[in-house]
């Protein structure tokens, strides 16, 4: 999870020293939100480049499958079909069985998952990797490691598929 690239500054523009590992390369047409310096820049264009496909796609009902990993008790990081409709979760089962997720664990939305890597940005994470789906934008695998020295706060997830609802509107 370690690179030897050089991490950049967050949003608010500090100019600490620090590292990063570079995102998907995606050709940003979206102009970044904030004040974004130095090597940070690419993150948040293509996390920008992707929300913006997303939200022009207008998908607000879909299917998909969610994968974690973290230093988590195993239920977080058993594969999750999660379906929404409207924005809101209103299906949430293990991929494997068919199983509900637990009470305790609260699955995500694709704008959720937007924004757990905005947040990763904002805190100036050490490290970042972020690809996005070419078409309808939505993060497919993401890696963050928000402090180099510490161990076991990293956390990744995937999306390695996502269905919009067939009577979903669309342009």
């Amino acid at each position: 999870m370690r690179s030897p690239s050089t991490r950049p500054t967050s949003r608010s523009c500090s100019l600490a020293s620090t590292r990063v590992v570079p995102t998907a390369l995606l050709a940003a047409t979206v102009s970044s939100a904030g004040c974004v310096s130095g090597l940070l820049r690419p993150q948040q264009e293509a996390l920008d480049t992707g929300r913006a496909r997303w939200e022009a796609a207008r998908v607000t009902s879909y299917t998909f499958r969610f994968e974690r990993s973290c230093y988590c008790a195993t239920p977080w990081v058993r594969p999750m079909r999660i379906q929404v409709r409207d924005g809101a979760v209103v299906e949430a089962v293990f991929a494997d069985d068919g199983e509900p997720l637990p009470a305790e664990i609260e699955p995500p939305t694709i704008e959720l998952l937007f924004d757990e890597v905005q947040s990763a940005i904002d805190r100036e994470a050490h490290s970042i990797m972020a690809s996005y789906d070419p078409v309808l934008g939505y993060p497919t695998d993401v890696s963050i490691d928000l402090i180099e020295e510490a161990v076991d706060e990293e956390m990744a997830f995937r999306v390695p598929s996502l269905e919009p609802a067939a009577s979903q509107d669309r342009p």
